[in-house]
């Protein structure tokens, strides 16, 4: 076969495209993110305000979920890896475990978020004439989660 810079310079393409599969990607997925960018329609209104709005969302989601659920479960999680060890976990929850005791078990802990979750809306919804204590405590549990005490 003769040079292969003698070759059409469509030809040429394909045959570098052919040995170099993952620069066609990564150019192909260039030129469309280019493409994306360059036909966005930036500046009229309603693209400005969805912007705007996913920025807020995303805002309203790091404050709402990340500090009121995300760390307490990192907490609950470091407290049952330092309370339970992990034979008693596996003994109970692991793939040797019996069915039935697995079953009750995973059961009984799936009850323990809902249980947190009904005292939380219960101590949302103190009213002004119970003591201070439990006032003080339902405001600090509700505080972030938009209740009006």
């Amino acid at each position: 076969m003769s040079d292969p810079n003698s070759l059409p310079v469509p030809r040429r393409l394909l045959a570098m495209a052919r040995e170099n599969p993952e620069q066609v990607r990564w150019l192909g997925a260039v030129v469309g993110i280019f493409l994306l960018i360059y036909f966005m329609p930036a500046g009229t209104a309603r693209f400005d305000n969805a912007v705007l709005e996913g920025i807020r969302l995303t805002h309203w989601y790091a404050q709402e979920h990340v500090i009121l659920c995300l760390l307490p479960a990192f907490v609950i999680a470091g407290a049952m890896a330092t309370y339970l060890s992990q034979g008693a976990v596996m003994r109970y929850l692991g793939p040797s475990a019996p069915k039935p005791v697995a079953f009750g078990m995973a059961s009984v802990s799936g009850t323990l978020p809902v249980a947190a979750r009904q005292l939380r809306q219960d101590l949302c919804s103190v009213s002004l004439d119970a003591p201070l204590e439990s006032f003080v405590l339902a405001n600090t549990v509700c505080h972030c989660h938009g209740c009006d005490l």
